[in-house]
């Protein structure tokens, strides 16, 4: 994920618009979208978005919608709008416009809210010294960024002091939606690994999955920042990959 560079200008049209390219209007929006929401010194306020392979399916059924009349379809418009004006925003605000909403304001107002509910403390030293952790998350995810959640990773790593690997490994399945879904090999058990970790004291190199996409394929998920090499031989067989 880290090693995409990925630029969506690459995909706009040289000549006329059609249905194989973006207008220039279009490219800009993508790039803005992805990018995430910034202040008004353009300092981002959230985590971007990885480009991945679900933009054209679970992504854009979750922030756009395939609505072909003026009535919204998307998950945002119909769930996550009224979230945020009834449970995020304090104080809550019924009538919120999102067309002309501050982002801004709303991201102090939302903050209050986030300090009481959000689970991304850093300083876990206590659970350091006597637990173990194992995250996961699909990079096609289309309502968490996963580039949240390896900077959260990277923090953790930062407020305990180092040697995170010891206690705490992180997990990102290519291709996979939220919890589940997408072009990915969403199957896999960290129940099991991480009892062979705590029960065991065998940490978690690897974990193999599978998915109804790819059938008679398995893959390594690896621990971050480490990816799936192919090393040779049978290119759908997980023994074919090395973490590194």
């Amino acid at each position: 994920m880290a090693a995409c560079h990925f630029d969506p200008a690459i995909l706009e049209c040289a000549g006329a618009k059609t249905d194989q390219c973006l207008a220039k209007d279009q490219v800009s929006a993508m790039r803005a979208v992805f990018e995430g929401p910034r202040d008004l010194q353009g300092k981002p306020l959230l985590a971007s978005f990885p480009y991945d392979t679900g933009i054209p399916t679970v992504w854009r059924g979750f922030h756009l919608g395939r609505s072909e009349t003026s009535e919204p379809d998307s998950v945002e418009a119909t769930l996550m709008l009224p979230t945020l004006r009834y449970h995020s925003l304090m104080p809550a605000e019924p009538n919120l416009d999102p067309l002309t909403l501050n982002v801004q304001d709303a991201w102090q107002r939302v903050a209050q809210t986030a300090a009481l509910n959000d689970a991304d403390w850093t300083f876990l030293n206590t659970f350091a010294g006597h637990g173990k952790l194992i995250l996961y998350q699909g990079i096609s995810d289309y309502g968490l960024s996963a580039n949240a959640l390896t900077g959260w990773y990277d923090r953790l790593t930062h407020d305990t002091g180092g040697k995170t690997q010891d206690w705490a490994r992180l997990f990102l399945v290519p291709g996979m939606a939220h919890c589940s879904g997408g072009r990915a090999t969403d199957e896999f058990d960290p129940l099991e690994a991480i009892q062979d970790w705590v029960e065991r004291g065998k940490a978690p190199d690897r974990i193999i999955a599978k998915g109804a996409s790819f059938p008679g394929v398995t893959r390594p998920l690896c621990p971050w920042p480490q990816v799936a090499r192919y090393q040779g031989g049978d290119p759908k067989l997980a023994g074919s990959f090395a973490c590194k």
